[in-house]
């Protein structure tokens, strides 16, 4: 369905490089999807189970460098996934054998995950899928307006020091126009804006009256700095004085 509805808008059928590229990318997202199923199922039950077990979960960030995933580390990370699907698969083949045809596709996944895990995080193979723009996403044929409108704030940036030597980082992004632009910038971004409540908004009214704010507590600064109403408001008024 996705796909029926994309290929009938031009504009975005060429974000993701064409007709023919986007045809083969959903495919291949398929293909690989339904290898990963299982996988992520048995993670997913294990997660679970160890949960309910009182044990500690971890479920770490990926690694988005471009680092060469051996054999040895594919082995150490997912050796349970093949034995368990293994075992299973040696059951169903001496208890059942009239089954196995039916197992297949989940335990293809499982039993190839080193190669599997191995050529999905590899570059090599990723530079060769974006020379075939398969696997394309809108951002990789063009920047986002909001990724070229922070990096030019970046650019700029740079041509100036953060903070001059014994300058208070809190009282330069108050006082200073273009660092104020992108700590709203980085912070609308980054979703980490919230409103201070009333309460707290007189409080902050109170440090201001008495010329307090800048000697204030990191728990205010970061109040004031995650709220846009209250933050434009201060800036505004530093950037007047």
């Amino acid at each position: 369905m996705g796909l029926a509805s994309l290929i009938g808008n031009r504009k975005q059928v060429t974000q993701f490089g064409g007709p023919l590229s986007l045809t083969v990318s959903v495919f291949l997202e398929i293909f690989f999807s339904v290898l990963l199923a299982p996988v992520m199922a048995y993670y997913h039950s294990r997660f679970v189970l160890m949960t309910l077990l009182g044990r500690t979960v971890s479920w770490n960030s990926q690694q988005r460098e471009e680092t060469r995933v051996t054999a040895g580390d594919a082995w150490s990370m997912h050796w349970d996934v093949f034995a368990y699907y293994g075992l299973l698969g040696t059951l169903v083949a001496s208890l059942a054998p009239q089954m196995l045809p039916w197992f297949t596709p989940i335990l293809i996944g499982p039993l190839l995950v080193v190669p599997f895990a191995m050529i999905l995080g590899s570059a090599k193979v990723g530079r060769w899928l974006t020379r075939h723009q398969w696997l394309l996403i809108p951002e990789e044929k063009a920047e986002s307006p909001l990724l070229k409108s922070m990096q030019k704030v970046l650019d700029d940036f740079e041509k100036h020091p953060v903070v001059e030597p014994g300058e208070d980082i809190f009282e330069a992004v108050l006082r200073d126009k273009n660092r104020t632009t992108m700590h709203l910038r980085i912070a609308e971004a980054t979703q980490c804006l919230a409103p201070v409540d009333q309460e707290k908004d007189i409080e902050l009214d109170l440090l201001v009256n008495r010329s307090d704010l800048l000697n204030a507590p990191i728990e205010v600064r970061r109040r004031i700095l995650t709220d846009a109403k209250t933050f434009n408001r201060l800036a505004a008024s530093f950037q007047q004085a």
